[in-house]
């Protein structure tokens, strides 16, 4: 991943900032930026919502999750609802693990 040093810097407040930081919070400060950035390039796009609903399989699943019917019994599958802003566990059992009878003891 390449990392621009001036854009980075500059979102720490700049040369004078940094001296003041220590080298524990300049590695979190660079993880975290790094981060973001991972998580702005694997963002879903708005097109790749709307391909959900014309095939059997979410995309990253591999082939575990591929349905084992073929013909016209294949499923196309639902849109996923939006989590809340600050998700409780329920949340995940309602909107992600439905039906949740796999990860229940």
């Amino acid at each position: 991943m390449e990392i621009d040093r001036r854009a980075f810097l500059s979102t720490l407040g700049g040369a004078v900032a940094i001296e003041t930081m220590s080298y524990d919070a300049l590695a979190d400060a660079l993880e975290h930026h790094m981060a973001d950035q991972l998580d702005q390039a694997v963002s879903p796009q708005p097109n790749q919502q709307a391909e959900v609903q014309e095939r059997p399989y979410r995309r990253g699943t591999g082939d575990l999750f591929l349905p084992q019917r073929s013909g016209s019994d294949r499923r196309s599958l639902k849109k996923l609802e939006p989590m809340p802003l600050k998700p409780t566990l329920l949340d995940f059992f309602k909107l992600r693990f439905a039906p949740a009878s796999h990860v229940l003891p």
